[in-house]
């Protein structure tokens, strides 16, 4: 079982925030101006979608597993997503097909809630739209619960293939994901914290949960392969001879 608080979390990422201020902060402003940008221009945005924002995640997912590991940390880190290109956009459509499948329980009652209003009458109609909604969401979560390490998997390892990295999050989140979810939903609501400083204490707010979450993958890794026995022991070194 993996014991991790989530005050540690938040202090490993403010920890980090702190060691680097001016790199946290420029990857992130880069990171966001880019997103903003791509996103929200048409035409470009759906271009952006399909062939830039993978690898861009995966680029934060590095840097921020840099950030927490002291690991030279550099702004320009966001691009290096782009090393492993065919891995994130793999595991990006992964993801997008899963959520897609999870969502079927909600089209169908809406379908249904459409064709039926008539005979059904509007209580039951809204019965049956909300609970397939809420089927849906409650799928989704449980499903990509366990594949929630996929990205700092791969940024991290780089042997690793993208069906590998869906396994091995899916082992590494076993047993603990209802502590991982309340986990994700506290770091959420404190990156959401920051839109309401006016907007701008998302720069500390949004980079903290980040540097965290992947402290976060690192110790659950570091405890789930030390409960099994997995990590390699350390070398026992004798105490110097005394002096004189």
């Amino acid at each position: 079982m993996v014991d991790i608080s989530i005050g540690d979390c938040l202090g490993k990422g403010w920890a980090a925030f702190k060691r680097h201020p001016g790199t946290v902060l420029g990857g992130f402003f880069l990171y966001g101006i880019i997103s903003l940008v791509g996103g929200n221009i048409p035409f470009l945005n759906i271009l952006f979608t399909i062939f830039l924002a993978a690898p861009l995640a995966g680029g934060m997912a590095i840097f921020s597993l840099r950030l927490a590991k002291d690991a030279s940390p550099a702004v320009g880190d966001i691009f290096d997503g782009f090393d492993k290109y065919w891995k994130f956009m793999g595991a990006y459509w992964l993801l997008a097909l899963a959520g897609l499948l999870c969502a079927i329980p909600a089209i169908v009652s809406v379908v249904i809630a459409a064709v039926a209003e008539r005979e059904l009458g509007s209580a039951a109609v809204a019965v049956i739209a909300i609970t397939g909604v809420a089927a849906s969401v409650v799928i989704a979560v449980v499903v990509m619960l366990r594949w929630v390490l996929v990205y700092l998997l791969l940024a991290d390892e780089d042997n690793l293939g993208v069906l590998d990295a869906f396994k091995k999050s899916s082992d590494l989140t076993s047993g603990w994901r209802g502590q991982l979810f309340l986990t994700l939903l506290v770091l959420g609501l404190f990156a959401f914290c920051g839109l309401l400083l006016l907007i701008l204490g998302i720069f500390i707010t949004g980079p903290v949960v980040a540097i965290g979450w992947a402290w976060l993958y690192m110790e659950s890794k570091r405890q789930v392969m030390a409960s099994r026995g997995s990590l390699a022991p350390q070398p026992v070194t004798s105490p110097p001879p005394p002096i004189g």
